[in-house]
């Protein structure tokens, strides 16, 4: 349900930009609703689905945070990240793309991580660290306006090849892997905008089975 997910994004959101971020106001989605169609069907066209956290700080100094799997493309190192692993891909202002990677779960792994906070506070460099602010309503940015590309599969029906392009603009077809099925990959946009369209397609019967976010 990516819990322990959106736990380590605060963390990393605290030590990325000084602020605490309450759980609760973190939009958090696991994999539960994640189908083996799912899998195929992204497989299909090169991709990998992954359980990501994302804590971005805009020019205005919003941050928008999110838990959610995500389709990331087979050239992206973090699509091959699997078991105990975890991957943390940082986009510094000058250095680029920066990828921490190791073991993120194991007895030995997080003994390791315990000691090394105690001996950061036995030693008095923890004290040192500049104090994090509790981040305020006005710092967190609307979930509404996060803005990203979508793997849509919806059921068939009669002309809805042609009406899904006409609601969606210049959309990738997947072949997909189920009969009566139709999928696809949308071109960015924001979160209303992705359920606005949705919803019109709904409208013609083209019932929505899956929509998974686009790294």
């Amino acid at each position: 349900d990516g819990i322990d997910s959106c736990r380590k994004i605060c963390i990393l959101t605290a030590l990325a930009f000084g602020q605490l971020v309450p759980v609760n106001t973190i939009y958090t989605e696991g994999i539960r609703g994640i189908t083996s169609l799912d899998v195929e069907n992204a497989e299909a066209v090169g991709y990998s689905i992954k359980l990501i956290g994302r804590s971005i700080r805009d020019e205005k100094g919003r941050l928008r945070i999110m838990v959610s799997p995500c389709l990331v493309s087979q050239d992206n190192p973090l699509s091959h990240i699997d078991d105990v692993y975890n991957g943390i891909m940082v986009k510094g202002n000058y250095i680029g793309d920066v990828m921490f990677y190791g073991r993120g779960a194991g007895a030995l792994p997080t003994a390791s991580a315990v000691v090394a906070d105690i001996i950061n506070i036995a030693v008095g460099s923890a004290s040192s660290m500049k104090p994090w602010k509790q981040a305020t309503p006005e710092v967190l940015g609307s979930m509404d306006s996060f803005v990203a590309a979508s793997y849509i599969c919806v059921k068939e029906v009669a002309a809805a090849a042609g009406f899904i392009k006409d609601c969606f603009g210049e959309v990738r077809m997947i072949p997909s892997a189920k009969k009566g099925t139709l999928a696809f990959i949308t071109p960015s946009m924001t979160e209303v905008e992705a359920k606005e369209k949705i919803s019109i397609l709904e409208t013609i019967g083209a019932s929505l089975i899956s929509r998974i976010r686009v790294l």
